[in-house]
C-alpha cells in the first residue's frame, strides 16, 4: 500500500526528468556546435575560393593585353597568385582544381577543399569533416563588347 501511495505522489520527478534527459540535452548542444563550426568553415571557403578566382584574374597576360587587346589569363602566375592567397587566408584548404579552359582563356575555374575538425562527434569515431567550394571568375575582355 505504501508503494501505491508514492506512485500517486510526484516527489522525485524533477530530479528523474532532469536525469533522462540531460544526456539527450547535451548531444544535440554538441551536435549544434560541430554543425555550426562547419557552417562557420564553409563560408569562410566560399570566400576563399571567390577571392581566389578573382585574384587569378589579375594574372592576365600583359603582352597579349598590349599587343591584341584580349585578356588572357597567364596560368602559372594564376596558379602562383591562388595558392598564396589561400595559404594566407586558409592554411588548411587544398586546392583541387584550377582551369583556364581554352574556348574562354579571361575565365577561371577553382576548386578547393579542406578538413574541418570536429569535436563532439569524435565520441562517435567522427574526427573530420571535408567540406568542397567552387568558384568562377570571368575577366571583362574588350575585343568580346
Amino acid at each position: 500500500m505504501k508503494f501505491v501511495s508514492k506512485l500517486k505522489t510526484e516527489e522525485g520527478f524533477t530530479a528523474t526528468f532532469f536525469a533522462i534527459s540531460m544526456p539527450v540535452i547535451i548531444t544535440i548542444m554538441g551536435i549544434a556546435v560541430d554543425a555550426s563550426y562547419i557552417i562557420y568553415n564553409r563560408i569562410r571557403l566560399d570566400m576563399v575560393a571567390d577571392s581566389a578566382a578573382r585574384a587569378a584574374i589579375h594574372s592576365l597576360d600583359l603582352s597579349k593585353w598590349y599587343g591584341e587587346r584580349k585578356v588572357v589569363l597567364n596560368s602559372d602566375k594564376a596558379f602562383q597568385m591562388v595558392n598564396e592567397l589561400m595559404s594566407v587566408n586558409m592554411p588548411g584548404a587544398k586546392l583541387t582544381k584550377m582551369e583556364i579552359p581554352s574556348e574562354s582563356p579571361n575565365m577561371c575555374i577553382i576548386d578547393v577543399e579542406a578538413q574541418v575538425p570536429l569535436f563532439f562527434l569524435r565520441i562517435f569515431n567522427k574526427s573530420s569533416f571535408t567540406i568542397h567550394a567552387n568558384a568562377r571568375s570571368i575577366g571583362y575582355d574588350l575585343s568580346q563588347s
